[in-house]
């Protein structure tokens, strides 16, 4: 039997300085943007890629009111009044997400990241390594341009981008990746195998 579904709070904040309403029940954020159209946006809190921050360390031009929502490939800033009602709302978001333990920071550096066609529109990018997903920025505490899950991949060698070629292979895709060096890419290969549920193919 599914537990019912609980009201938790709303709000009045902004979204990237958009007026917007927020309804937080105990699976879902639901956004009802106030522009020229009304347009309504939910994020699923129950999917363990939902990250949230309201630290200032992690972003440039961090406003120190503002928390963000990160999915698999949306960022969402949200404005609020003050530091305590930011805090507040984090601390209600967080209590209604699924607990997977601690979500840290395990790795960080650049990568070269393929499209799905392996060496195609190839890309470099700053990846973040946690310790359930990797993520991937323009920069440093540049533009987020993605995430997924590490749990139940494969880590492998690429042979055909040796030696700097690796793979992860997740249970929805294959990212190909490059790293700076042969160094680089074994440093990466053996942080990604600690990882749970991450099998390394020798």
């Amino acid at each position: 039997m599914q537990p019912t579904r609980q009201y938790i709070k709303e709000g009045n904040l902004k979204l990237s300085g958009t007026p917007c309403e927020v309804y937080l029940l105990s699976d879902l954020l639901v956004i009802v943007i106030q522009s020229f159209m009304k347009k309504t946006v939910t994020i699923d809190l129950t999917d363990p890629i939902v990250s949230i921050y309201n630290s200032v360390d992690e972003f440039e031009d961090f406003i120190d009111s503002a928390f963000i929502i990160e999915t698999y490939r949306q960022q969402f800033w949200f404005g609020c009044n003050n530091s305590t009602q930011r805090d507040s709302w984090v601390q209600d978001i967080n209590k209604q997400k699924v607990k997977e333990g601690i979500d840290e920071v395990v790795k960080k550096g650049w990568l070269i990241k393929s499209a799905e066609k392996e060496n195609t529109f190839l890309k470099k990018r700053y990846h973040i390594q946690t310790t359930t997903k990797m993520k991937y920025y323009e920069k440093p505490k540049g533009a987020f341009k993605g995430a997924y899950l590490l749990d139940g991949s494969t880590v492998r060698v690429n042979q055909r981008n040796k030696p700097v070629g690796f793979d992860i292979v997740t249970p929805k895709r294959t990212y190909y990746l490059r790293a700076e060096d042969e160094d680089d890419r074994d440093a990466w290969i053996k942080s990604l195998s600690k990882s749970k549920n991450v099998r390394l193919e020798k």
